[in-house]
């Protein structure tokens, strides 16, 4: 009886770690690559200050957008204090140990690009089919989470 009861803690414990795990680490996710454009809206900006809440909605420092063309094409665009300010390039879905990550690669050096090297790249990660976290905060960046909206000329 005390086997049976060990080993029922010891399933519960791994559950629920392997369902934290879950919540904090990005998933494989099942992009719908049929569905073009795709709009994917900036929805919360975080720092690297302890116990500081993300910003969401007009609190965030900027606004911006990316979006993604059925031809490989993307357009980013940020507005930031009135001024609209656009740059765009190419991308590509891979996966890595299981988890789709969006390559964006920029046709020139941009100020738009926020990332932890001096190339002219953007990685996402897929958080699932509408979540993307930007990868620029693991080199104190901002963390950043973009979720999929409709487009303007989807929404009637």
């Amino acid at each position: 009886m005390k086997n049976v009861l060990f080993a029922l803690l010891l399933l519960c414990a791994l559950t629920s770690c392997s369902k934290e795990d879950d919540a904090l680490n990005p998933k494989q996710t099942s992009f719908a690559s049929d569905q073009y454009p795709q709009k994917w809206q900036l929805v919360s900006q975080s720092g690297n200050i302890a116990n500081m809440p993300p910003l969401t909605g007009t609190n965030m420092s900027w606004q911006e957008f990316y979006i993604l063309n059925a031809n490989g094409s993307f357009t980013k665009t940020r507005e930031l204090l009135g001024v609209a300010t656009s740059a765009s390039g190419t991308y590509k879905v891979e996966v890595v140990s299981g988890v789709n990550y969006l390559l964006l690669t920029y046709e020139n050096d941009h100020e738009l690009i926020g990332n932890c090297t001096v190339e002219p790249i953007e990685r996402l990660s897929f958080k699932s089919d509408q979540i993307l976290l930007n990868e620029w905060n693991i080199c104190d960046g901002p963390g950043l989470a973009y979720k999929r909206v409709k487009l303007d000329k989807e929404a009637n």
